[in-house]
């Protein structure tokens, strides 16, 4: 059934789906799945436990509806569970990526290195948006492109605090200051 040749029916070997194949094309294309048994077909095995001395080829059909295998969420390979360091519904992730993340000490929230950030007052790692709100909260002077969330004096709800003739006119003011001819 996989290459067409006309073999013997002693010379052919049952595979996954049912197929006959000959001796021949059953060592060169088919593998074993080690968790089933079955002889399936090269193109659909995965490996699980990549790079680790108890890897194993295992089938996708295997990988995907027995529960034995969890899929990385960083690296995308299927570890069995004793590789698996961090699985908490949303996020699945093995020995090998958990050690590029890291907790914000602000929040606890299980964040990727690249998107931590050192604070030196804090002597402590946080989250983006933890850095900046704990960034905005010591800094007495906007940035230049700072630009706050306005609150609107009306009585729309969307629009902030409720004013007591619900048509208050909200005005606002820029202030720069500069040195003068000071340098």
């Amino acid at each position: 059934d996989h290459c067409g040749a006309i073999v013997e029916r002693s010379s052919t070997v049952s595979v996954a789906n049912g197929d006959k194949v000959c001796e021949n094309c059953a060592d060169t294309f088919y593998t074993t799945c080690e968790h089933c048994g079955e002889l399936v077909l090269n193109r659909n095995l995965v490996t699980v436990n990549p790079y680790h001395r108890d890897s194993m080829l295992v089938c996708n059909d295997c990988v995907e509806n027995s529960g034995n295998y969890w899929q990385c969420d960083d690296c995308g390979y299927y570890y069995t569970s004793d590789h698996i360091s961090y699985d908490e519904g949303y996020r699945t992730l093995c020995d090998n990526c958990i050690e590029s993340y890291g907790y914000c000490a602000d929040c606890g929230e299980l964040t990727h290195e690249d998107n931590l950030f050192w604070d030196d007052d804090a002597e402590e790692y946080f989250c983006e948006s933890c850095y900046r709100e704990n960034e905005r909260s010591r800094r007495s002077i906007e940035s230049y492109g700072y630009k706050p969330r306005p609150i609107f004096g009306t009585t729309d709800s969307n629009d902030g605090l409720p004013s007591d003739d619900g048509e208050d006119l909200t005005f606002g003011v820029e202030l720069e200051c500069d040195k003068g001819s000071e340098p």
